[in-house]
């Protein structure tokens, strides 16, 4: 089957590779050289947290690693050549996965189109390795601020917030470089994770136009580590996959933070995150900080 890039390189798609690992491509950014994507399935192992997935990059795909214009620190592509299968987002569920999960699934999917949403099942329910573990993952493709439509959605489908229990197991599967309690704080806001009828949802509202693409694809002019404690100044493109902020240090200066993982995406204005981590220098004269990258707790 022969690969083409068109559309790949998009939140949401998953990569099977011909020894058989599952990838999901990252970010807004295009290259010639592949699609950038980490690995979510190794020999029959869920990958969930970032760090873990470059452990097993570092040991046994260090030869996709690439430096990139746009990023401080090597990333990964996958050549079309290595790819045997594109899984793109589906208007229906994997079949071989338990009619419960799958008729809830649809019955999500059908209140976010009724909404005007362009919803897509992904994850799990997509490439169909759905077990005890798995939750309901959804992408909604956006071009514009679609926050009414957002909230007319959850106004219809009145989610539950996850319990302490379902938050813990959040945590402890996925989270890293951010402290438990800042963790709980963030889902207890989240407009993306919830409870739908007995199941976990995770929504990702990926929007990718040239705005974006101009902030998180311009090449840097240098990188330097830093410990700040950054407030937010301007959240109207946090809800959104990349969750984007402009914020300010303790001496005024300003930066855009920003991040690829949704439990960042419910930061709130007046909000103050002290982190450490990488400013990246861009070369149109802006400063950005890779949240992904960092340890950073609410304070």
């Amino acid at each position: 089957m022969k690969i083409f890039k068109s559309g790949i390189q998009r939140e949401g798609v998953y990569l099977r590779l011909r020894d058989q690992s599952i990838w999901v491509a990252k970010g807004c950014c295009d290259l010639e050289e592949g699609v950038v994507a980490v690995p979510r399935v190794v020999e029959n192992r869920k990958i969930k947290r970032l760090g873990e997935a470059f452990e097993v990059i570092e040991k046994r795909y260090r030869h996709y690693l690439v430096k990139a214009s746009f990023s401080f620190k090597e990333i990964p592509v996958i050549p079309l050549r290595d790819i045997e299968y594109v899984y793109y987002p589906s208007k229906e569920p994997c079949e071989n996965a338990p009619r419960s999960i799958v008729n809830t699934a649809r019955k999500l999917l059908n209140v976010l189109w009724d909404t005007g949403l362009d919803a897509y099942v992904t994850g799990s329910l997509l490439y169909c390795l759905v077990d005890e573990s798995s939750d309901i993952d959804v992408v909604v493709y956006v071009d514009r601020d679609i926050k009414d439509l957002i909230n007319m959605f959850l106004k219809k489908i009145s989610p539950k917030k996850l319990d302490e229990e379902s938050k813990d197991l959040v945590i402890r599967s996925v989270s890293e470089n951010l402290d438990k309690y800042s963790h709980s704080v963030l889902l207890d806001r989240s407009l993306h994770e919830f409870v739908f009828e007995g199941f976990r949802v995770s929504i990702r509202y990926v929007m990718c136009n040239n705005d974006i693409k101009r902030v998180l694809c311009s090449g840097l002019s240098g990188h330097e580590y830093v410990e700040k404690i950054f407030v937010v100044r301007d959240d109207s493109l946090g809800i959104y996959t990349p969750s984007i902020y402009r914020a300010s240090d303790s001496l005024g200066e300003e930066f855009i933070l920003y991040s690829h993982r949704i439990r960042f995406a419910n930061l709130r204005v007046g909000d103050k995150l002290f982190c450490r981590g990488v400013v990246e220098y861009c070369g149109e004269g802006f400063k950005r900080f890779n949240l992904d990258y960092s340890e950073c707790l609410l304070i």
